[in-house]
C-alpha cells in the first residue's frame, strides 16, 4: 500500500488513530483480506474456564458481566508495537472505539504512544456482540513487558517481519523472513478485559493447542500528555525522510554521548545532528535533496539539545520503521513519528515526544 506520507502528517495533526485505522482499513480491503468468523471452539471452551462467567441480579433480571473482546488472526502485529515502546516495566493501555493505545513514559521527558487500529482485528466489541460506542473507553496501566513475554509464549515465530531482533539495542531492522516461513502457522489471539475492571485475559492458539494468560493489571498514574503539550504550541519544522537515513546518523554517535543536538534551518545546514563523547565528536549535515529529505519546511531556525538516553527508547521503533517524521515546536520539543509496516498490508505508526534538555530542567 502506497502511503502519502504529506497525509500522515496532516492526520498526525488531526488524530494519528483515526489515520492509522483508515489506512489499514484501506489495505485490507485491497487485499482482499477474509477473516474467519467468529472464535474456534478450542478457544470457547478454554475461555469459559479460564474466565467463567457469573449472572448478577439487577431489578428482576439477571445480568452477565460485560466484557471486552477482541481478536487477532496473528499475535504479530502486537508484538511488533509493544517491542517499539517498551522501554518502560508497566504502559497505560487505552480501550476506544478506533482501536487500542498503549502509552509509556520517563521522568516526564519521553513519551511514546503506539496504536492498535481496530481494523487489524477481526473482533472488536464487547461480549454481548455489541459494539464500542464512539465515547467508549476502557484505560488501565500493564505491565507490558509480561504482555509481551505471554504474546511470545509459543517462541519467536510471531515476531513480524519488520520487527527488530530482540538483542539489537538500536533496534535494526531483521531480515524479511521467506513469505512461507511467514505466513506458516500464525499464533492467533483473543484478549477480553472486564468492563468494570479487572484480570487481562489472553487465549493464544498455536495449531491445536491453546495457553490462557491472566495478566493483573492496575489504576492509573497521574501523567502529562507531552503530545498534547506539543501540540499547544505552534510547530516551526516539519521533515519526512526514510528511516534508513537516520538509522544511519545514530549508528555514528558515540553511546557515550550525554546530549544530542538537533539543528533545523531554512537554508544550509538544514538539517544537522551533532553529538560528542569518549571517542570524539560527530555530526552529521543532511542536504535539502528529495531523496534524502522527502518532504522538508521549516519557517524559524532552531538548535535544540536533548538528553541522549531520552532519545535512547526510540532507536527500536527507528529500527522498526520504514519513514520518520520529524517536527520540532516553537520551544523545541521533539516529535518523532515511525511508520512501520506490520504486514504486506498493514501499516501502523508509533510516536515519541521528546522535551529539550532545557524543559526538563
Amino acid at each position: 500500500m502506497a502511503v502519502d506520507p504529506q497525509a500522515a502528517h496532516s492526520a498526525h495533526d488531526n488524530g494519528l488513530l483515526a489515520y492509522a485505522a483508515q489506512g489499514s482499513q484501506q489495505a485490507a480491503a485491497g487485499q482482499g483480506m477474509h477473516w474467519p468468523r467468529g472464535v474456534p471452539a478450542d478457544f470457547a471452551s478454554q475461555a469459559m474456564m479460564a474466565a467463567p462467567m457469573q449472572a448478577h441480579r439487577t431489578g428482576d433480571e439477571y445480568m452477565l458481566p460485560l466484557d471486552f473482546v477482541a481478536s487477532l488472526r496473528s499475535v504479530a502485529p502486537f508484538v511488533t508495537l509493544l517491542r517499539a515502546i517498551s522501554f518502560k516495566q508497566r504502559a497505560y493501555c487505552t480501550i476506544a472505539y478506533e482501536g487500542i493505545r498503549f502509552t509509556a513514559e520517563d521522568s516526564r521527558t519521553v513519551q511514546a504512544k503506539a496504536y492498535l487500529p481496530k481494523s487489524l482485528f477481526r473482533e472488536f466489541r464487547w461480549s454481548d456482540n455489541t459494539p464500542l460506542a464512539e465515547d467508549e473507553e476502557l484505560s488501565f496501566m500493564v505491565d507490558i513487558r509480561m504482555l509481551g513475554e505471554c504474546l511470545t509464549i509459543f517462541g519467536g515465530q510471531q515476531q513480524s517481519s519488520g520487527s527488530a531482533a530482540p538483542d539489537d539495542p538500536h533496534g535494526a531492522a531483521a531480515a524479511p523472513a521467506p513469505a512461507a516461513a511467514a505466513s506458516a502457522s500464525p499464533v492467533s489471539l483473543q484478549l477480553s478485559y472486564p468492563k468494570a475492571g479487572g484480570e487481562l485475559t489472553l487465549l493464544l492458539q498455536d495449531g491445536s493447542v491453546v495457553t490462557a494468560c491472566n495478566l493483573s493489571t492496575y489504576d492509573n498514574e497521574p501523567i502529562t500528555d507531552l503530545h498534547a503539550v506539543f501540540g499547544d504550541r505552534p510547530i516551526i519544522s516539519k521533515i519526512i525522510m526514510k528511516s534508513d537515513w537516520l538509522k544511519t546518523a545514530f549508528a555514528e554517535i558515540d553511546d557515550t554521548s550525554s546530549d544530542l543536538t538537533l539543528t533545523i534551518a531554512p537554508q544550509h545546514p538544514f538539517l544537522r545532528i551533532s553529538a560528542s563523547g569518549l571517542a570524539g565528536e560527530s555530526e552529521l549535515d543532511y542536504p535539502r535533496d528529495t531523496e534524502v529529505l522527502e518532504s522538508f519546511s521549516c519557517t524559524v531556525p532552531s538548535r535544540n539539545k536533548y538528553k541522549f538516553s531520552m532519545l535512547n527508547p526510540c532507536l527500536k521503533a527507528l529500527g522498526m520503521s520504514t519513514k520518520t517524521s520529524i517536527r520540532v515546536n516553537e520551544i523545541g520539543i521533539l516529535s518523532m513519528q515511525f511508520m512501520i509496516h506490520l504486514a504486506a498490508s498493514q501499516i501502523s505508526f508509533v510516536d515519541y515526544v521528546v522535551l529539550p534538555i532545557e524543559e526538563a530542567n
